[in-house]
């Protein structure tokens, strides 16, 4: 995992970096981080507001899966305040199409500036093209959030995300249905089917040739256009395209809405 994500941080009086100011009841207090350039104030918040350091969920946490799955562990970071942890299940494996290779995944979400709620998501992972997958949400297990306050205590316990990683485990085949819907569904025309989905979604419309490229390219690798093909081709921008700089959990939700437009049209 990336150092940057364990860089020490504290919630301090807000009077105590700026003396004689007064300050509104929900801003009494800042989340300092001190990085390797110095001390920066990533958010200001309220006397409630339960900071949940990477340092103090994320060991503790690997380490009991590590224990008792073969991971992989990934990490994105963002202003030093905006964190996305991929814990990938290697041991447990799927293939799609008899060529991509597709991993059980857990992504773990937490900030410090309060723009994004502390939360765990189950989904899966493309080898292929290291592409993050989402899935629908079929159950409270799939997914526990909330917000940086105290009853956020029972959710950095690691026991409650080995009962969901273990239930999302045991039914992975079950919930890869919408994957292999995809499959079966034929594309007669990929550019017409792409030009579909951007002008019925939010994706950006300026990446249209991108999206067509690479779906061209993966058609071209021996994969048959199937919208399997249509929905990785925009699932590859949102994870690889650096002119779509949107937060994680956005794209993810973007990716989310391609895959619900795919099932239903």
């Amino acid at each position: 995992m990336n150092k940057n994500l364990f860089y020490p941080v504290e919630k301090v009086l807000a009077s105590d970096i700026a003396p004689g100011l007064g300050f509104n009841s929900n801003i009494t207090h800042a989340v300092v981080v001190n990085t390797p350039n110095g001390k920066q104030v990533v958010n200001f918040c309220s006397e409630d507001y339960r900071l949940v350091p990477n340092a103090e969920i994320l060991p503790p946490l690997i380490g009991e899966l590590g224990d008792s799955w073969k991971i992989e562990v990934l990490s994105r970071t963002f202003a030093e305040s905006m964190f996305y942890i991929d814990v990938i299940f290697k041991n447990k494996k799927f293939k799609i199409s008899g060529k991509d290779d597709i991993f059980p995944k857990l992504t773990i979400y937490n900030s410090y500036n309060g723009k994004m709620r502390y939360q765990f998501i189950m989904g899966f992972y493309r080898l292929i093209c290291s592409n993050g997958l989402t899935i629908p949400i079929v159950d409270s297990l799939t997914k526990i959030k909330a917000m940086h306050t105290p009853k956020i205590e029972k959710l950095v316990d690691p026991d409650t995300i080995k009962i969901m990683v273990n239930e999302f485990n045991q039914n992975a085949i079950e919930l890869m249905e919408p994957y292999l819907i995809l499959q079966d569904q034929k594309v007669g025309n990929m550019p017409l089917r792409i030009e579909s989905v951007i002008d019925d979604t939010a994706f950006p419309g300026r990446q249209l040739e991108n999206v067509i490229d690479r779906a061209t390219e993966e058609i071209q690798s021996g994969l048959a256009p199937t919208d399997w093909v249509t929905y990785n081709a925009f699932n590859y921008q949102l994870n690889h395209n650096e002119e779509i700089g949107m937060p994680e959990h956005k794209k993810n939700k973007l990716d989310q809405e391609v895959l619900d437009y795919l099932l239903r049209y």
